[in-house]
Parts: C-alpha cells; structure tokens; sequence
C-alpha cells in the first residue's frame, strides 16, 4: 500500500510527539543535566559533530576545523567561534592552530567531551527504554524492525546537500 503525501507530512510531528512522550515521562533528566552544566542544544550538536568527525584509530587525529564546524551547523564564523569559546572554558573541547596553516584553527573532544556525551546517551536509551516498556512487547519489536530498516536505509543512502 502506497504511503500519500499526506501521510509523509504527519511522520516529523508524529517523531516529535514520541520525543514529547518519552521526555514527558522521564522528566526529562538528561535535558536537566545540560542545563545544569549551562550547555545549549547547538553545543551538545556541535559535540556530536565532533564526535563522528573523529578517528577511533587514530586519537592524534588534526580535529575538525572551525570553518568545518560551523558550516555542519550552519552557523556564521562569529557565532561558532562563540560557540567554541564555551565548550573550551568547560573544558569539553580543544583548539589549536593547524601546524599547516596558522590562520586556521582545529577542535576536538576532549575526555570530558566525550564522557558527557556517552552519559548523555546512556540517559536516553534509559528514558526510551523506561517509557516504551509500558507499551505492548510485540509493537516495541514491530517499532525495533522499522526503526532499524529506516536507520539502516539512512546510513547506506548518499547525501543530497
């Protein structure tokens, strides 16, 4: 059965509410974490950029360079060097100048970085998991399969902008 246009417009309101929900029940602990540490949602986003620009194999690896940055964000030089500036006085984040060319500058999680994330995610998959166990086990498994297959489909389909 063909899916309509229609139904194609309802899909993000449809994935905000089930974030709504889970946030909801939680209580939202991990967002509270962030407040807590005085992080916006551009920062943490800019941490997750970071972090998948990195190469597990080779922790010497030169960064991600600030121009890099905030065209990923899509955020004007001043702004993501703002932005930057704060992730470094948190210490969750370095810069430095590219050894090849001074004018340029490099940033990398550091440890606390990347601890904050991974407890970040940890508190997610906690909500998620606290909140989608009240649901019906054979619609968790049936949501598991589709989750999968469009994540899948996602990862393996190029990029068009």
């Amino acid at each position: 059965m063909p899916i309509s246009p229609t139904d194609i417009r309802r899909l993000p309101g449809l994935l905000h509410l089930l974030h709504f929900e889970v946030g909801r029940r939680s209580g939202g602990r991990g967002l509270q974490e962030l407040h807590d540490l005085g992080l916006s949602m551009p920062q943490v986003i800019a941490m997750h950029v970071l972090l998948q620009g990195a190469d597990a194999s080779r922790p010497e690896t030169e960064g991600l360079g600030m121009h890099a940055l905030g065209e990923a964000l899509r955020l004007s030089p001043s702004a993501i060097t703002t932005l930057v500036d704060k992730l470094v006085e948190r210490q969750l984040v370095e810069r430095w100048e590219n050894p090849g060319d001074r004018r340029q500058k490099q940033v990398r999680l550091r440890p606390a970085g990347i601890e904050l994330l991974d407890r970040m995610a940890q508190y997610r998959a906690a909500e998620f998991s606290e909140a989608l166990g009240d649901i019906d086990p054979s619609l968790q498994i049936e949501l598991l399969d589709v989750l999968q297959r469009v994540v899948h489909a996602l990862e393996t389909t190029p990029t068009t902008n």
